[in-house]
């Protein structure tokens, strides 16, 4: 899960500009953050006119951004076969030479894991190490639409410009986590993350996080 912001350094050194095509939602020039009470809050607010590349931070949606980043690697020579679980590496001695998904092997000349941070493939290679469940976090996020004109008047936005919100504090209940709000072109991303270990020593602990969205909610919306 992205909690929707898109840091442009790392793509624009391989895509100047991709930002003029691509379905970005909005350009963050906005940025705050809430230290919460269970009655109140503190907020730092610091906001700047749109950076230039490659400083330019936006908010995204997935569903709109990884089709176009899809379409952009077909049009390089990629292809793509959604939808197809990769089960194991096929090994040539100490070479990768490609994958194995069901019954069907595909060769090739070059094998990169991109599984996420449980890489079981990565593992299967002694790549990857087990790592702590202290390093991890779950999260959980919410869309909630709005009118473009709406968001830019609630958060002080000017047309296509963006806010990145992050909280921390009650009503946390002592937890290890936070929360975060992004505003897109006509909707806001509202999530809450929580540490994988508090999880697994106090697994009731995650039910709190939609009372913990509710009262950002009430606070920031």
């Amino acid at each position: 899960m992205t909690g929707g912001r898109l840091y442009a350094h790392s793509i624009e050194s391989i895509m100047p500009g991709f930002a003029t095509s691509a379905p970005i939602e909005r350009v963050v020039t906005r940025e705050k953050i809430s230290f919460l009470t269970e009655e109140s809050a503190v907020t730092l607010d610091f906001h700047r006119a749109p950076p230039t590349p490659p400083l330019t931070s936006y908010t995204v949606l997935r569903n709109k951004l990884d089709p176009w980043l899809m379409a952009q690697a077909e049009q390089a020579g990629a292809q793509f076969i959604p939808g197809v679980r990769v089960d194991a590496l096929v090994r040539e001695g100490n070479r990768v030479t490609g994958v194995q998904a069901g019954d069907d092997i595909l060769d090739a000349n070059i094998v990169i894991l991109a599984d996420g941070v449980n890489s079981m493939l990565g593992r299967s290679l002694d790549m990857v190490p087990v790592s702590s469940a202290h390093h991890y976090a779950v999260g959980v996020k919410e869309l909630i639409g709005l009118s473009p004109a709406l968001i830019e008047e609630r958060f002080n936005l000017a047309s296509h410009e963006g806010a990145a919100w992050l909280f921390a504090g009650a009503p946390s209940n002592g937890l290890m986590g936070g929360g975060f709000l992004y505003t897109n072109r006509d909707s806001v991303s509202l999530g809450w993350y929580v540490a994988w270990a508090t999880l697994l020593t106090r697994p009731k602990a995650y039910r709190k996080c939609w009372k913990i969205l509710n009262s950002i909610r009430r606070y920031a919306l």
